[in-house]
């Protein structure tokens, strides 16, 4: 039977209304568009029942079961069935939840655990930022770069449990670290070229000729650049040299003495005169510090040679010196 109110049937919101007013012995009519079983009549204001008060099968039309009246008010409401398009079904969004729910370090945002980006990625806005949680105050954070599967390098937070002992690793190169800097603002470079070696003893040195000095006792040397005597520079750049030599059995017939870091590019000279000493000196120490430019594979050398008098000139061993390192 009829009554009033909504129907509990029709629950979806899109609708198309048609009104009319009856003529006496009305029981049809047509011209409408409509889904069967998601239509609502009404005469009078009063909802009719689907079936009972009138049939409507086909989508365009409604028989009435009892003749209407001369200017009943009806009213035919069609709701209109749609779907969403590209949409999750519950179990693709339950899937989805799962996976981000088993990955702790997915931040709330992200649609999926691990997820991968390619191409640019931009953040934008004031105060804009990338935040890298890490999960405790011992624990490290990571940036890395990935070529394949495998990790090249990337930056290092270590936060060693407090701000005076953090440090901040940057690495390149097969993922080793090349820089570090520390809380209190101090950089070191565990693989920055650097070298230091002692001198090999040499007794009654020949006067007019030149001798490469020979350094047998390497005290460090950071990429492995010095080699049988020779710095070899691994890439262009300006290189701090420094040279010290302590000499015995001075020969002050000698008219001068030369101590001479040779490079590929250039040779730089300390030269003392020695004739004006009253008697031969027991000993004496020459010594130099140069900014020299190298070009990667050039190589440095240190250098002695006595002016004329006699082949008495010591080079006292592990006394002399030869160190350097790239500043620039």
């Amino acid at each position: 039977m009829s009554y009033l109110g909504r129907s509990a049937k029709l629950s979806l919101k899109a609708q198309e209304k048609v009104s009319f007013l009856a003529t006496a012995g009305q029981t049809s009519k047509t011209g409408l568009s409509y889904t069967p079983s998601f239509i609502e009549v009404y005469v009078n204001g009063v909802l009719l029942t689907d079936t009972t008060d009138y049939t409507a099968t086909n989508g365009n039309s409604i028989t009435f079961t009892v003749a209407l009246l001369l200017n009943d008010e009806v009213t035919v409401i069609s709701l209109k069935t749609f779907t969403v398009a590209d949409h999750y079904s519950k179990t693709e969004a339950d899937t989805l939840l799962a996976a981000k729910a088993t990955n702790t370090a997915v931040a709330l945002k992200a649609p999926i655990a691990s997820p991968s980006f390619t191409g640019n990625v931009g953040v934008t806005g004031t105060n804009a930022a990338v935040n890298v949680i890490c999960g405790g105050v011992t624990e490290d954070s990571n940036l890395n770069f990935v070529q394949g599967s495998t990790t090249e390098g990337g930056i290092t937070y270590d936060h060693n449990s407090g701000y005076a002992s953090e440090q901040m690793n940057f690495r390149v190169g097969n993922n080793t670290t090349h820089m570090s800097i520390n809380g209190a603002g101090i950089v070191t470079k565990p693989l920055q070229p650097a070298f230091m070696a002692r001198a090999v003893g040499a007794t009654n040195l020949s006067s007019t000729t030149w001798h490469t000095i020979a350094f047998g006792n390497e005290r460090f040397d950071n990429n492995n650049d010095f080699s049988s005597n020779t710095f070899t520079a691994p890439v262009t750049g300006k290189y701090q040299m420094n040279v010290f030599m302590r000499l015995h059995s001075i020969d002050n017939a000698a008219t001068y003495y030369f101590l001479s870091l040779s490079t590929s590019n250039n040779t730089y000279y300390h030269i003392h005169g020695s004739n004006g000493w009253a008697s031969d000196p027991y000993y004496h120490t020459l010594g130099s510090s140069y900014v020299v430019d190298m070009d990667a594979g050039d190589t440095a050398i240190v250098q002695f040679y006595q002016a004329s008098g006699a082949s008495q000139t010591d080079i006292q061993g592990n006394e002399g010196y030869f160190s350097g390192c790239l500043v620039a």
